[in-house]
């Protein structure tokens, strides 16, 4: 046996295979996620890794895997991704679902461990930076709207008026944020 290669699960497996099922189920989750957000976690301990992990599921998947597979997992699956952003050690939270309770998340356990730093991501195809995470965590859930309206449909029609306007006016609110922030950092 080479010391390029290793056992699992009683078959031996060479590094290069290895990397090569790392950039493959890298590539699915890019496929089949709304985006995802890039923490650097330099400092976190394991345990507090696996504690962020689960507060994440099940809607986001916290992943930490080499800067150069995930590029070329990126670059495979087509997604457009700033390289910079990938320096030191980093995590990818794909986000499977609703993006604001991940970013809820991952902005209160910054707060608690100040050694994970929010850095950038991606979310429906267009980057988004920081403050984007936070403005996007201070949204309300998808849950939060559904309970919402369900509350609306037992009241007056003005009152279920005005919250659909609300609902409609969100994602243009979000949107309008985004693009201000990023005319702010281009200007």
């Amino acid at each position: 046996m080479t010391r390029s290669s290793f056992h699992r699960r009683g078959r031996v497996v060479s590094t290069r295979q290895k990397k090569s099922e790392e950039i493959e189920e890298l590539e699915e989750l890019f496929q089949a996620s709304l985006g995802f957000f890039i923490v650097e976690y330099r400092g976190l301990t394991t345990k507090q890794l696996a504690s962020l992990r689960r507060r994440l599921a099940p809607s986001c998947v916290l992943k930490i895997s080499k800067n150069t597979l995930v590029l070329l997992a990126a670059a495979k699956a087509k997604v457009s991704i700033e390289k910079s952003q990938f320096k030191g050690p980093n995590a990818l939270a794909f986000l499977l679902d609703d993006p604001v309770e991940p970013a809820k998340v991952l902005i209160t356990f910054s707060r608690e461990h100040p050694t994970l730093r929010l850095k950038s991501g991606v979310l429906s195809g267009h980057q988004v930076y920081q403050a984007d995470i936070q403005r996007i965590a201070q949204l309300g859930s998808r849950t939060d709207v559904a309970a919402q309206l369900s509350l609306a449909m037992r009241s007056p029609t003005s009152t279920t008026a005005a919250l659909i306007r609300n609902l409609v006016a969100a994602p243009a609110s979000l949107g309008r944020s985004l693009l201000d922030a990023r005319r702010q950092r281009e200007g």
